[in-house]
């Protein structure tokens, strides 16, 4: 009796050791597919349009993707898209013989500073003077959205969608009138009279100095913004449709991509099947193991790979953020 006891002991702590072994290797596994290093998957290339669709931000350096947050089931990362990678891109196809044209969906994108997006208007202009198309589609506009978009060939739009251009700005909470009744005594340090970051803390609204300075930024940015979309797009009514877009609206009868047609903001309405068979008359009809759009998309990512800059005798850029420790 006391043999098979022994025995079973001896059973069960096999099978947990295998249990053990085998999660281990599952998780390891997993950790290692996710990962991996992009440059080591097989790079494919073909002819058609390049597809750049950006599901998310342009930023100069993209976010680490922690393995272990996605295996804990954290939210999903917002998608980054680093701007060098989309310039290389774009000054590569500009003479690639193999890119017929360049298609920018900006349905899933998140903006992106000024200065990337204006660099990014400007590697567009330079494959529209290769004499390359580029199509731009998106369901809704906003001002980032359409800042790329105006550096395209041909704008389209869902004809369920709009052109929103808000402008920069937005609104603080103050919280003097909460600390008040909540019997608080806020002890604030304050030097310099635009030095308006302890504010929210010790009044109920923007002081006049603070209303300037942002105010001040606010029409630097806007200004910029329109300098730059009207030259991309000069025939477009750009003030007059920012100035009174419910004016416009009301013209077209409600419509809103009516009104952003008629303002010279877009060149054409369709939804994206509509879009897709147009670019696949110039880009060709899509490989049979292509999976997306119906037309032949050549994939960004694959085609960064591609054709990495040489870097011999270049300046390295290091873009530094967060906190600097021990």
């Amino acid at each position: 009796m006391i043999f098979l006891k022994a025995v079973w002991r001896f059973i069960m702590g096999l099978k947990d050791v295998l249990v053990l072994c085998f999660l281990l290797l599952f998780f390891g596994g997993l950790y290692a597919a996710l990962s991996i290093a992009p440059g080591e998957r097989p790079v494919r290339t073909h002819e058609g349009a390049l597809l750049i669709d950006m599901r998310g931000s342009l930023v100069e350096q993209p976010e680490e993707v922690d393995p272990f947050a996605v295996l804990l089931g954290d939210d999903a990362p917002v998608q980054n898209y680093r701007l060098r990678d989309i310039v290389a891109a774009l000054e590569a196809a500009r003479t690639d013989k193999r890119v017929k044209a360049v298609v920018l969906n900006l349905d899933g994108f998140m903006g992106g500073g000024q200065v990337g997006l204006a660099r990014v208007g400007r590697a567009l202009d330079a494959v529209r003077a290769s004499k390359k198309p580029v199509f731009a589609y998106a369901t809704i506009y906003s001002d980032d959205s359409y800042l790329l978009a105006a550096h395209a060939s041909e704008v389209w739009l869902n004809p369920l969608g709009g052109v929103a251009l808000t402008g920069p700005g937005g609104s603080m909470p103050y919280f003097k009138g909460l600390i008040d009744k909540l019997g608080i005594t806020a002890h604030i340090y304050r030097v310099g009279t635009y030095k308006s970051a302890v504010e929210p803390f010790m009044l109920s609204g923007p002081s006049p100095e603070a209303s300037v300075a942002s105010q001040t930024l606010a029409n630097v940015l806007w200004a910029n913004w329109r300098t730059n979309v009207s030259k991309a797009r000069p025939k477009a009514k750009i003030a007059a449709y920012a100035a009174a877009p419910v004016k416009m609206i009301e013209e077209a009868q409600g419509d809103l991509s009516r009104a952003a047609l008629s303002a010279g903001l877009v060149d054409r309405l369709g939804d994206m099947r509509e879009f897709e068979q147009h670019v696949m008359a110039l880009a060709g009809e899509p490989p049979a193991m292509q999976d997306g759009p119906a037309f032949a998309a050549i994939d960004l990512h694959e085609y960064v790979r591609a054709h990495r800059p040489d870097i011999n005798g270049q300046i390295g850029v290091v873009t530094v953020a967060g906190n600097i420790v021990d």
